[in-house]
């Protein structure tokens, strides 16, 4: 295996783990039960240095596929469409920064970023399936299983090909206009030959204040532990707005700003979910 070749493998295990927070995402589309289908449509817009001082943009389009089984199950399919600009890796090169499952990862130890590249194409789809618990009273809580499958190209970096999967549980409450929520999750990586990948826990901190008939404002705190040791851990920090136009239906935009040379130091995002 040459170094690109591991490099690119290794960055992309780290993106599977490092900036998914799949929990908070189901458990918000899973508080609105006007229709059991929601179809959503997003766009997410990265750019950070990652600790160089090159800036390096990232984009990734998804649509995804929410279907709420019954009060108790959901299940939702996400499949991504990325484009990002990386360092180049050639054997014997150096390079600090490396192309990961649409989104940029630090590796220590090497050199500073030289020649660059675009790449396209498919992402890692993923499926997730969540069972809530719910008496009626008080808070509910929620176990759940997500699978990402290697639907990605390994050979250009955008993903491992390999599956990983994870286990998380969380709890959401409301308080009248006010609600929070908190999800813990664990990936099992798919191993790759010839890297020291590890396993890595998540967590995520969402909050979400409505404030009109319509309209709703939210805030979240994300930390991943690094699948690479030796490396910083993503940790970011975001703020959102929700539109909601028809019952299961509604528009959203975010602002994220990394807190560490993991993330990107800023974000944006814009999404439509329509409830049927």
């Amino acid at each position: 295996m040459t170094l690109f070749e591991a490099l690119s493998l290794l960055a992309t295990a780290a993106a599977a783990t490092a900036f998914a927070s799949p929990a908070a995402a189901q458990q918000g589309k899973a508080a609105d039960k006007a229709t059991p289908f929601t179809f959503s449509a997003n766009y997410d817009y990265t750019r950070g240095t990652y600790g160089t001082t090159t800036n390096l943009p990232s984009s990734t389009l998804s649509v995804g596929l929410l279907w709420e089984i019954n009060d108790n199950w959901n299940l939702d399919i996400d499949l991504p469409y990325l484009r990002q600009t990386a360092p180049v890796v050639t054997e014997g090169g150096t390079v600090r920064v490396v192309r990961i499952g649409g989104k940029l990862v630090p590796v220590r130890g090497f050199g500073p970023v030289t020649n660059l590249e675009k790449v396209t194409g498919q992402g890692d789809a993923t499926a997730t399936l969540i069972r809530s618990f719910d008496s009626g009273a008080g808070p509910v809580w929620s176990a759940g299983a997500r699978v990402k499958f290697a639907t990605a190209s390994a050979a250009s970096g955008l993903g491992t090909g390999k599956n990983d999967y994870s286990l998380q549980a969380g709890v959401i409450n409301d308080y009248d206009a006010l609600t929070v929520s908190a999800t813990a999750g664990y990936t099992f990586v798919g191993r790759v030959t010839g890297l020291g990948l590890r396993n890595s826990a998540y967590i995520d901190l969402d909050g979400s204040y409505k404030t009109s008939e319509h309209w709703s404002l939210g805030a979240n705190l994300s930390a991943t532990q690094s699948p690479v040791a030796g490396t910083a851990g993503p940790l970011a920090a975001s703020a959102s707005a929700n539109y909601k136009f028809r019952p299961g239906s509604y528009l959203t935009g975010s602002l994220s700003h990394g807190l560490s040379d993991a993330s990107p130091k800023w974000g944006l995002a814009v999404g439509v979910n329509l409830g049927f």
